[in-house]
């Protein structure tokens, strides 16, 4: 943008001729009268005008305390003490900057180091000025022919404010403006990559003095809340900084956003700060050395993670549900299940997502749709490499337990079967398919619960039964079979086998 022009005015013919005119006054009429290279005005006795304003022609001029014709310098007048300016052929300007270099005859009480004083005088002649205060103005024309607008803020004393300022508003609220450099002074619209105002503390890191900030169409730094710009969220800290990492703790949403949930974690891309959205692999939020493990995170369209805190604004609570892992041993509170792409994935109450075979216990987890991962129910979140990790398994699932095959059965809905035969083989209570051990054909199982059919209605084998299973897990159901050197016959009825013993 253009800066404004200084003012630089000559003594015009028009003027001196008005002026002129006015000054061949018969006697005993107030007039204007030359004295030298000064002007005065005499009224009807002959006596000089002192401390007020004359017209002559379309042009007002100030008579000073000694009665002469003031040029180019700033009058203060009136009960208000009005603050005005008096061009070179001493007409009072109009809609017009005017810069008066700051050698000290002028105070500026809100930034002491600059060295030119700009004003802006309206209309009337009066230049815009706070009362008591610094005032923030709009539409206020600059650059070289005015044809820009532009936000602008004035001191008590009419001088144009620039850089970082915190300014009260009628009522009462203080916003912060950033006014551009001492010679622009208009606010600043949009985004700002700005060094931090002198009184923020931002660490010791050199990177930190500067960050990025917006401001609205107002001119008003967005601080302390999220904001959509653009088609992303942003959010900005109490001092208007734009958030670029993991932030715990949302602040408070601007009107013109849906509703974010409270205390969330959110992530952001470094340097154009938008909040992202979808799966992102990185560390915790709490881990800002980045020294600790990293962890998948699923970031909603708002860029909150899932389940941090067990919350999220489209899902219900689910606090209170702890996941166990039945390998590790580890235990993962507050969990909660969500669809994402048609596949179910479990978050921790931090918003990790988890993998393994996992117990629930301690409540219903829900997840997206209003359907519940069981209390009690064992499940595995796919612990495999690629797109398929993290996601429920359904149906016949082997699982790895460090070089030995586990092998689970698991519904529709993703919960194992337990105490269940499953196309002839047994799972246990800890949804485990009963097998024969490597190197046998058959195995002796002794049933220690009920087993039922796969819908869960009938026993097909009661607790206590001793049966036989091959390598595949396949109950045996009728006939004899010799283990271990002894005959078994077979009930074909409750599939009870019983050793065979010579007379």
């Amino acid at each position: 943008m253009t800066k404004k022009g200084k003012l630089i005015a000559l003594l015009s013919t028009s003027a001196l001729m008005c002026i002129g005119a006015s000054g061949m006054a018969f006697a005993g009429t107030a007039h204007w009268e030359q004295q030298g290279e000064d002007w005065v005005y005499l009224d009807s006795d002959g006596d000089p005008v002192t401390d007020e304003w004359k017209k002559s022609g379309s042009n007002w001029y100030y008579l000073d305390s000694d009665g002469y014709m003031a040029r180019d310098q700033i009058i203060v007048s009136g009960s208000n003490d009005d603050i005005y300016y008096v061009d070179s052929t001493g007409a009072k300007v109009v809609n017009t900057w005017v810069s008066i270099d700051n050698d000290g005859d002028y105070e500026c009480s809100e930034q002491d180091d600059v060295t030119t004083l700009w004003y802006f005088f309206d209309s009337t002649g009066k230049a815009k000025r706070g009362d008591g205060t610094a005032k923030v103005y709009t539409n206020i024309p600059y650059g070289t022919d005015g044809s820009l607008k532009g936000i602008f803020a004035f001191d008590e004393d009419g001088h144009m404010l620039s850089g970082w300022q915190d300014i009260e508003l009628s009522s009462g609220a203080e916003k912060t403006y950033y006014f551009n450099g001492e010679n622009e002074g208009w606010a600043s619209i949009g985004w700002e990559y700005l060094e931090r105002p002198e009184d923020e503390d931002y660490g010791d890191e050199p990177d930190d003095a500067e960050a990025w900030y917006y401001f609205d169409s107002n001119g008003r730094a967005i601080k302390d809340q999220t904001k959509y710009i653009d088609g992303f969220y942003y959010t900005f800290d109490e001092t208007g900084a734009m958030d670029d990492t993991w932030v715990t703790g949302t602040p408070g949403i601007s009107a013109s956003t849906a509703a974010i949930a409270t205390d969330a974690a959110a992530f952001y891309t470094e340097d154009t700060g938008y909040r992202r959205t979808g799966w992102i692999y990185t560390y915790d939020p709490e881990d800002e050395d980045e020294e600790g493990d990293e962890y998948w995170f699923y970031l909603s369209t708002k860029g909150e993670a899932y389940n941090d805190e067990a919350k999220d604004a489209s899902s219900k609570e689910a606090l209170g549900v702890t996941a166990t892992d039945l390998y590790e041993g580890y235990e993962y509170e507050n969990v909660a299940a969500k669809v994402i792409k048609n596949k179910t994935y479990l978050f921790d109450g931090d918003g990790h997502m988890l993998t393994g075979v996992l117990q629930l216990t301690g409540g219903e987890a829900y997840r997206s749709g209003g359907s519940k991962l069981a209390d009690g129910g064992i499940y595995y979140f796919s612990n495999e490499d690629g797109s398929a990790e993290g996601a429920m398994e359904t149906g016949r699932t082997t699982y790895d337990d460090e070089g030995e095959d586990v092998v689970y059965y698991f519904k529709d809905n993703g919960q194992a079967y337990v105490n269940t035969m499953v196309s002839g083989a047994i799972y246990d209570s800890e949804g485990k398919r009963v097998e024969a051990e490597d190197g046998s054909t058959y195995m002796l199982y002794e049933v220690e619960d009920d087993i039922y059919d796969d819908d869960g209605k009938t026993v097909v084998i009661t607790a206590g039964t001793q049966v036989v299973v091959n390598r595949s897990g396949t109950v045996k159901k009728s006939g004899t079979v010799e283990i271990d050197g002894v005959d078994y016959t077979i009930d074909k009825n409750t599939y009870e086998a019983t050793e065979d013993y010579d007379d």
